[in-house]
This record gives structure tokens, sequence and C-alpha cells, in this order.
């Protein structure tokens, strides 16, 4: 299949959600298709800077879309499915009225009564998001949408022996003798990070590893660092051996525009085998539901009652696990569920 990819703003590292599903998806497609990369501000490693106009419209960009004669033209905007991005997504039709315009939404957005009016009549071909309350959303817009889940990288991301875990934990300056609960994003009050404060009241260590693609909130890492919450603010190479020290990962973020609609650190920590407590946020619903090794969060509930289990973990409940996450969200699963659904539209 011939796919062209269209996509905004890229540089290097990719080391957040927004670029790092963007960047394993076309990874994952050039696996088995032939793609070609295009758009306004992307690193010469990843695709072709072919415009610098917000509309994404130039002659140059016009004649390489026309050209590809691509079966799918693939918009996956950092902004997400703004208003705008629909403007963007009909141009897009306009350069390749043979192809089918797919936009790619990671992150939920609120519409006011004109855009409500607007979006329908722009409409693409189909829009792929991340949860059911988006897919309802474009449901009463009489959009056509599709939920498709993020996917891991399965072979970056995996299990180690508890030898290295102990020694990945030296490494780090971190206790062997303390159970981890890790936290991995952003720092800034909207992740809903106080909650790993509870943590070391129940003998374990909250560990936060924050990103360095966004201004850390240095007051607030102060204040966690009070309250026992230990924070690693540096660009980590390795960061698949942040999950693998751990024995339990926290997602507590509520706020939906803190973190795109399915997060990528969720997947990642489950992957290395890491048992993973986590608010009912955004896609999550979709595709878990509570087991050995998966516990959302409930509201007055002591959080030492709610962990036990997942503490408790056995290594045949985490092989399972592991095994589920290879079959089911690995990207070329989920990027070939993507496209068989466009074959099938």
């Amino acid at each position: 299949m011939r796919i062209c990819v269209v996509t905004n703003d890229i540089s290097e590292p990719l080391d957040e959600g927004f670029k790092k599903s963007i960047g394993s998806i076309v990874q994952a497609l050039r696996h088995e298709h032939a793609v070609r990369v295009v758009g306004s501000n992307l690193e010469s490693s990843f695709g072709e800077t072919l415009c610098d106009n917000r509309m994404l419209f130039s002659w140059r960009m016009w004649r390489a879309i026309h050209s590809c004669n691509a079966d799918i033209v693939l918009y996956i905007p950092l902004a997400s499915v703004t208003p705008s991005s629909f403007i963007r997504a009909r141009i897009l039709k306009l350069m390749a009225p043979r192809s089918r315009i797919v936009l790619v939404g990671l992150q939920p957005r609120r519409y006011g009564p004109m855009a409500r009016r607007v979006i329908p009549i722009l409409k693409p071909d189909s829009v792929y998001v991340q949860s059911q309350a988006s897919l309802a959303m474009f449901d009463r817009l009489r959009i056509k949408a599709h939920l498709f889940p993020s996917g891991v990288d399965v072979a970056k991301f995996s299990p180690v022996t508890e030898a290295r875990k102990l020694q990945l934990r030296k490494e780090w300056g971190l206790p062997i003798d303390r159970r981890i609960a890790l936290h991995v994003g952003h720092l800034n009050r909207n992740r809903g990070l106080d909650v790993l404060a509870q943590f070391g009241a129940r003998g374990l260590m909250p560990v936060v590893v924050t990103s360095t693609s966004t201004q850390a909130d240095q007051a607030y890492s102060l204040e966690l660092q009070q309250k026992g919450v230990h924070v690693i603010s540096r660009y980590l190479p390795n960061i698949e051996d942040t999950y693998r020290m751990a024995d339990l990962y926290v997602f507590p973020t509520r706020e939906v525009s803190s973190a795109i609609e399915f997060p990528l650190s969720v997947l990642e920590a489950m992957a290395c085998g890491i048992p993973v407590f986590s608010t009912r946020f955004g896609g999550l619903e979709s595709y878990f539901e509570n087991c050995r090794w998966f516990c959302f969060m409930q509201e007055g509930v002591p959080v030492h009652e709610q962990i036990d289990s997942l503490l408790r973990a056995s290594k045949d409940d985490c092989r399972d696990m592991v095994e589920m996450i290879r079959n089911r969200f690995s990207w070329q699963a989920v990027v070939r569920q993507l496209l068989s659904r466009q074959n099938g539209a």
C-alpha cells in the first residue's frame, strides 16, 4: 500500500507522547508499506519539510502529495483534532482527491457552536481517536470515526531478571530493600502526582522520572521531594530501564489535556512486566479492566487496600500481561488494525 504521512513540528529527541506516537506509527508502517513523510518543521531524519505555513499549503507540498498517488494520506497533527486540523484535512483532500484522507487525533478537543456546524462539512474520509468519549462526540457530529489504541515497541520494552532489576537500582542509587512505585512523564500540577506521596507512607519508594520535552515546574518538584517523592529530571536514553527497576507503575492523571488519550507510559510499563495502578483516563477503560496486574483507582478507598493485590502479582501473572501486550499492542498490531479498517471502509 502507498501511504503518505503528513505531520508537523517533529524534532529530536522523540521523547514525548505525541512525537513518540507519530514516529512509532511511521516506523511500523515502513515495515510493510511504501511510506513518504512530509509536512512542516520536520527533522530531516524523519521526513521532508515542504512548507512553512500552518495550513500546510505550498506548491512543493502539492506536488509531493499529488505525485505519491497514495492510497491513504494519514494526517497526524501535533495539535490533534482542532477545527484548524479539519481545515487542513480538507486542503489535503484537494491535493489528493483520489486518496483516502485519515485524520488521527491523539488528544480530545472541545468544540464551540460554530465549530460543531463547520467540522461536519470539512470531515475527512475517517477519523481515528483514542477514547469512547471522543468516539461518541464525533458520532454526534455524524463523522465516521474509529477507536484505536496507542502501541509499544515490544523489542525495546521487555522484562528483565530480578538480578538485573537490583543492578539497575544500584546504578541509579535507589534502595534494593524497598519496593518502588514509579511514574514517568511531565512534571506539572495537572498530572495529579501528589498521590504518589501516599505510597511512601506504605513503605514504598515513590519515584517520578520527568520528561525533558517540556519545562518542569521546579516549585512543584521541590514540593514533591519534600513529601518524600524521589524526582529524576534528566533525559534518559534507555528509558526502558526506568520501568524495569520498578515494582508498580502509577498513572494518577485525570486532566485530559495533560497526556495523550491512551498514555504510552502505561503500555511501556506493562511490556516490561510491571503491574499498573491508574485513574480511569481516556482510552484506558476501553481496553483494560481490573485484574491481577491492572487496577483502576477508586475514590475514597485507601491506596494500600487497592495496590496490595498488584504487589502480590506472581511471575506467571506478569508473563501473561507481557504476552497480551505483545499480541495486542505492538505498534505493528496497532497499525495493521488501523489499515484493515480502511480496507474495509
